[in-house]
């Protein structure tokens, strides 16, 4: 800039210009000078300040668009949950509906402590203990519907273990029509069946599995029950062989249960089934079972079933006689002798 104001300077002193002329004229350019560049650092300022504004917008805009953005998805997992849990609910109160149909169904099979035993089977949890467990006997008898079972106990000489209170047992009994239709099935009458205490009781033993009670939430499908006839089969047993059969082919006492999950309300004999549908697997036969957890939390549980399970010494008389001997003599075994058949 000084040098400047002297060229000028110089140029007016040759101009023939005063010394002072041409000083003010310096001083003049120089302050043109210094407007420009006001000017200049003014409007840069202002490109400034305009650019960091339009930035600001800028991020204004971003944020408005992802809190939008984020409170979209919220009402959109919002109306999901909203609709998920009313489908929920819609299920869980026809699912009840459903649950009370077949409970007051079985109440009015088994009375109050069918009822309860119902409720059991329809939550899949363990009733509350009772104030006083009965013995098998005592629950057959309240329910009416067991005649024929108390019949042939008694007939049997099982009336006494049955009507044990502390017995501790799992027992499939078998309901009144159920005796009557497998007597129909084997051509015989309940006179005659009565009258084969030795027959009777291994059919009643196979219905009966020892130890700790077996709750139908805990019976997995292929689960295998040996019951009390497998012990007397056992010492029935001579060699590799029973009476003529393989011993793997012959009748050991066990049970198979087939287990399956049911989902469907449509009617399966005999009735509407909902959660889990057990069936006991005999030798000769299988039934369902239509009430489970009969007297659940006592020494023996009750699992009512649809058919008398026999096993296959029904069709081998010369074992289930030997077996009678094996009861009445403590444990030795007689020689094998013909006996009529039930299936005659």
């Amino acid at each position: 800039m000084r040098r400047a104001s002297l060229a000028l300077l110089g140029l007016a002193l040759l101009l023939g210009c005063s010394a002072a002329s041409a000083q003010k004229l310096a001083q003049d350019v120089a302050n043109a000078t210094a407007v420009a560049a006001e000017q200049a650092v003014a409007a840069a300022t202002a490109v400034a300040s305009q650019a960091a504004a339009t930035h600001a917008t800028l991020e204004e805009q971003a944020a408005a668009y992802h809190a939008a953005k984020i409170s979209a998805a919220r009402d959109i997992h919002a109306a999901k949950v909203s609709a998920a849990r009313e489908v929920h609910e819609a299920v869980q109160n026809a699912t009840e509906a459903l649950v009370s149909k077949t409970m007051a169904k079985h109440s009015r099979m088994l009375g109050e402590t069918g009822a309860a035993a119902a409720a059991a089977v329809a939550v899949d949890t363990p009733v509350a203990l009772p104030t006083e467990c009965l013995s098998v006997a005592e629950v057959a008898t309240k329910a009416d519907d067991f005649s024929t079972l108390l019949a042939a106990a008694q007939a049997a000489g099982l009336a006494p273990a049955l009507s044990d209170r502390s017995l501790q047992a799992t027992v499939f009994a078998p309901t009144d029509k159920a005796f009557k239709d497998i007597l129909k099935a084997l051509g015989v009458t309940a006179a005659e069946l009565l009258s084969k205490p030795d027959l009777l009781a291994a059919i009643l033993k196979y219905h009966v599995v020892p130890g700790a009670p077996i709750l139908s939430n805990t019976m997995q499908d292929d689960d295998k029950l040996p019951t009390l006839l497998a012990a007397d089969l056992e010492a029935a047993s001579m060699g590799g062989f029973v009476f003529g059969k393989k011993k793997d082919d012959a009748e050991d006492g066990v049970l198979v249960l087939d287990v399956k999950n049911v989902y469907s309300t449509k009617k399966i004999n005999p009735g509407p089934r909902t959660g889990r549908q057990i069936t006991v697997v005999g030798s000769l036969t299988e039934a369902a079972v239509l009430v489970a957890d009969v007297q659940a939390g006592c020494p023996a549980v009750v699992h009512v079933i649809d058919t008398v399970l026999l096993p296959d010494i029904i069709k081998e008389p010369t074992l289930w006689e030997t077996l009678a001997t094996i009861w009445a003599t403590g444990g030795a075994v007689a020689e094998e002798k013909a006996a009529p058949s039930l299936l005659v």
